[in-house]
């Protein structure tokens, strides 16, 4: 039997979604979700936990934790199904009150879309439908939204009524996608940014259509994700006094194998390099918590890490409880940053969003 790696299972794992994209049901995701909601834990101080990728394909189920084997995993824990609004005060800030955002902004991006006139709502999926279904992006399906409408069109009048009325505030950049033979044709609709991207990503909208009888049928979806909150304890304080950057070389200049370094560690001190270090703090502390998505469609990162990066930040010594936070990023298509504070990983991770370019830039301006 044949001993499965971390990165083994991640390439495998990324074959398997993208052959079985079209079978992934989000409506079927939410019902496994809400019907097997986690017992909530107390944890001290930092509250975070990663997220788990779960993938549905007919009768087959993947399942793989967040970063396995890399990022946190306190006691296993997967997020939540979406909160039940109206259930109680949630304080701002919060991954609970983060979901609570993403759901509304899911069931407005829902409302957003306007179908053609003499439509008719329909409770839910229609018999002779196909089993199955598709998602976008990185999203988790338990924030998912599904309106299902039956339209007095052709299936040609329906193509060229969705490319012609865009959700207000959405854009249409992938065309329609119509497979020969019939079957169901697909289009979809995205916003530029998230209208507040600490809690949230940007919603997306897909359409799915088919001709049954004379009348076409439409399936609207919603996707997005909600983010972690990030806990004060993931933060950088003012009074740093050093910064070091440790990186290694590319995976693509390495064949898999072991890692070059780069020629020295760049140590940043006061007031010397006062600049590059209210940067990085800055650039640091700027970065999102790491979103829960339950499943994802090829690579939530715009790119992949140049290098696997750790930074060292140490505050003063004239601080009377010094501290030491390490933040490190692996080079892989969702590698997140895992944080430590004086030796302890912190049951959270960051979004890398544009860390590693800043971190190599820093590194280039101090040598």
């Amino acid at each position: 039997m044949k001993d499965w790696t971390d990165d083994d299972l991640a390439v495998l794992l990324k074959a398997s979604m993208a052959a079985r994209e079209r079978d992934i049901d989000p409506e079927r995701a939410r019902e496994l979700a809400q019907s097997a909601r986690p017992a909530r834990r107390r944890w001290p101080a930092v509250v975070a936990a990663a997220a788990a990728v779960a993938l549905l394909s007919g009768l087959t189920a993947y399942v793989a934790a967040h970063n396995a084997g890399r990022g946190p995993s306190p006691a296993g824990q997967a997020p939540s199904s979406s909160p039940t609004v109206g259930s109680g005060d949630i304080p701002q800030g919060t991954t609970e009150e983060n979901r609570r955002r993403a759901v509304a902004a899911s069931e407005a991006t829902l409302a957003a879309f306007s179908p053609p006139e003499g439509s008719a709502r329909l409770e839910g999926q229609p018999e002779g439908w196909p089993a199955g279904g598709m998602t976008l992006g990185a999203s988790d399906l338990g924030l998912s939204r599904t309106a299902w409408w039956s339209v007095p069109m052709s299936k040609a009048e329906v193509v060229a009524y969705l490319s012609d009325h865009s959700p207000a505030g959405m854009l249409n950049r992938s065309g329609v996608s119509d497979p020969s033979g019939g079957g169901i044709a697909s289009t979809s609709y995205e916003t530029t940014t998230s209208p507040d991207p600490a809690a949230f990503t940007a919603p997306l909208l897909l359409v799915q259509f088919m001709q049954m009888g004379d009348r076409t049928v439409l399936r609207v979806d919603t996707f997005l994700a909600a983010r972690y909150a990030v806990p004060d304890e993931a933060r950088i304080p003012p009074d740093v006094s050093v910064i070091r950057i440790d990186r290694v070389a590319p995976l693509s200049t390495r064949g898999g194998q072991g890692g070059d370094p780069y020629p020295a560690p760049v140590r940043l001190t006061r007031p010397a390099d006062t600049g590059l270090m209210d940067d990085l703090v800055a650039g640091f502390n700027a970065l999102y918590g790491s979103i829960t998505a339950s499943g994802y469609v090829g690579c939530p990162a715009p790119s992949l890490p140049l290098a696997r990066d750790t930074v060292t930040f140490q505050t003063a010594d004239t601080n009377a409880t010094p501290h030491t936070i390490v933040a490190e990023l692996e080079p892989d298509c969702r590698g997140q940053v895992r944080v430590s504070l004086d030796g302890t990983q912190l049951p959270v991770t960051l979004d890398p969003g544009g860390w590693d370019q800043l971190v190599n830039d820093t590194a280039d301006q101090a040598n």
